[in-house]
């Protein structure tokens, strides 16, 4: 059987979508320090400029990920190996972090949904590209709720209301947090691996990825 596990970055360009803080922000790093050259991609130019001007494997990228153009012109000219949505935002509903595709969450409207959603469309596309013979591999990593970037934070702090529960003490029921050094590592070993024994989709916590079905 051959070895397909990744060990040579230097031409695996990775756009990171979302780069600027949080999650997104761990995992352009992680990329970047395993030897990847990094597209960092967001609408926030100084976020994007100090992360680039720290490391020197990532290029910052201002752009808006919703605006088709800008979508198509992005990939067109770095043709990434890699692609990783990791945006987010926080909208007036109160919402958690895409866990909630697996476990709902009462306080977020549609947001639940949505994410579900998300599960759905890669599945359908990874059908989409085995039935045409490509080789290209799709899955869904869903982190748990963490208070260390803006929607999740959003999330505690409407769960600890609706319980009654200072912030402090709902986190600490939480148990470890998912950080995004956790993620980004997580992130790397994931598309380093034989993408043929990529699940479907995986939770994301603090102990790392677990598959799912």
């Amino acid at each position: 059987m051959n070895d397909r596990r990744i060990d040579d970055w230097s031409t695996r360009t990775t756009v990171v979508v979302g780069a600027s803080r949080g999650l997104g922000r761990g995992i352009a790093l992680a990329f970047a320090d395993a030897g990847a050259p990094v597209v960092a991609l967001a609408r926030s130019g100084s976020a994007l400029a100090e992360l680039a001007a720290g490391n020197e494997r990532i290029r910052a990228e201002v752009a808006d990920a919703t605006d088709e153009a800008a979508a198509s012109i992005v990939l067109g000219r770095h043709r990434p190996a890699v692609l990783i949505l990791a945006a987010g935002a926080v909208p007036p509903a109160v919402v958690v972090s895409s866990g909630a595709a697996i476990n709902g969450s009462p306080v977020s409207g549609g947001y639940a949904g949505a994410k579900a959603t998300q599960r759905f469309l890669a599945s359908y596309a990874q059908e989409e590209v085995d039935r045409a013979g490509v080789d290209v591999t799709f899955t869904t990593v869903m982190p748990r709720m963490t208070p260390l970037g803006d929607v999740g934070l959003s999330g505690v702090r409407a769960y600890a209301a609706r319980s009654g529960q200072t912030e402090a003490v709902f986190v600490e029921q939480l148990g470890p947090l998912l950080t995004p050094d956790i993620a980004g590592a997580a992130l790397v070993e994931l598309v380093r691996t034989d993408p043929t024994t990529t699940a479907a989709g995986y939770v994301l916590t603090a102990a790392g990825l677990q598959a799912v079905a």
